[in-house]
């Protein structure tokens, strides 16, 4: 593998993601492609991180630009009118990010399969092992830009 190959591994996660250029203009935020499932992380202008994401069927992940409004470890999933506490059982996974549209949030999930397609309620799941790296990544204020 040469160098340059190597390089662009190493952005990747543990399944395939096709790779989105951010738009022009893009130069530092969060980049999320519905349509191909994916996550990019854009720091002064270059691809810094890529991941693999499950976005909404029932409820489609609503397109726009955002800022993340929150960051919560192992959070409380509120679900039908119960609270479902950190562990195995909650949706959320382990880390939440919440973004400036009310009830939406890229998260982690218990359901690591339904990763690189439509599945979730409208929000963006990842592997928990990836959410937890992005929060680290992200702050407060940071863009969000959500497109099909």
């Amino acid at each position: 593998m040469d160098e340059e190959t190597e390089k662009m591994c190493e952005n990747w996660s543990n399944a395939y993601v096709l790779f989105t250029p951010p738009p022009e203009g893009f130069t530092d935020g969060v980049l999320i492609d519905i349509s191909n499932h994916s996550i990019t992380l854009v720091r002064n202008g270059e691809v810094e991180k890529q991941y693999p994401c499950a976005t909404g069927i029932d409820n489609p992940t609503p397109t726009g630009k955002y800022t993340i409004t929150v960051k919560l470890i192992d959070p409380t999933w509120y679900w039908e009118g119960r609270a479902i506490p950190p562990g195995p059982e909650n949706g959320l996974g382990t880390r939440f990010l919440g973004i400036s549209l009310k009830g939406y949030g890229i998260h982690g999930t218990n359901e690591p399969e339904s990763i690189g397609r439509d599945a979730s309620h409208g929000c963006i799941r990842m592997y928990n092992e990836d959410i937890e790296e992005l929060y680290k990544l992200v702050n407060v204020g940071d863009i969000v830009l959500i497109q099909e």
